[in-house]
Parts: structure tokens; sequence; C-alpha cells
């Protein structure tokens, strides 16, 4: 039965660990963020009938052109088989502030949703 979301780290990369945000524009999310959703004890659900039909990504971002404003963007998942993938990632963020990603499940409430906090910016 899912569970909860978690990051797909199979190819060996811990990529929380190595995300930063950044002050200038065109700044991108590397490597992009990839999800898969586990049952309680941490199986990797693959049965596309139990999953969610996509996931959000919601965050806060400063666009191009704006000056310290940052606003709540949002992102959904390109679906690949049974990993949700977020591609071209803009993460532009403020001086001394730290960065959340908060990835939700579409459609599917009991699944747990995944926060990644204490993301810096350099």
């Amino acid at each position: 039965r899912p569970a909860k979301l978690v990051l797909d780290t199979t190819n060996g990369t811990a990529l929380a660990g190595a995300w930063r945000f950044g002050y200038a524009d065109g700044i991108r999310l590397k490597p992009s963020p990839v999800i898969i959703v586990t049952d309680a004890a941490g199986n990797h659900v693959k049965d596309p009938l139990v999953l969610p039909p996509t996931v959000l990504l919601s965050y806060q971002h400063v666009p191009p052109g704006a000056h310290d404003e940052p606003s709540v963007t949002q992102k959904n998942a390109l679906v690949a088989g049974t990993r949700y993938v977020f591609n071209d990632v803009p993460v532009r963020g403020l001086h001394d502030v730290s960065n959340t990603l908060h990835f939700t499940p579409i459609g599917t409430p009991s699944i747990e949703p995944l926060v990644v906090a204490h993301i810096e910016t350099e």
C-alpha cells in the first residue's frame, strides 16, 4: 500500500545534499528532483493503479526581473514509469534565506507528502 513520497537516490546521488539555490537569473536545480512512492516499509511501489496521477512541487522562488520579491512557484512532475521527475526547476533565492521544497501527491490524500528543507542559497 502506498504510504509516502521519497527522493529516488538509485543513481547514487544524495540529491538534497547537492541542491543549492542561486542569486542570478537562470539557476536551475541540479540534479533534477526525482520522486518515488514507497510503502510503510520503504519498498518502491510500482503498481500504477495505486500511484498518484502526478506530484506537485511548491516552493518560494524569485522570478526573473524581480528584486527580492519571492512568489510561490508550482510545478507538476513529468511521469516516467513509476517515477516523478522535475526537470528545469528555476531556483533563484534570497540572500541569507533557507529554502524549502514541498512535494505533494495529487489525488491520493493517503500518501504522505515530502518536505525538503534547509536548502541554502549560494
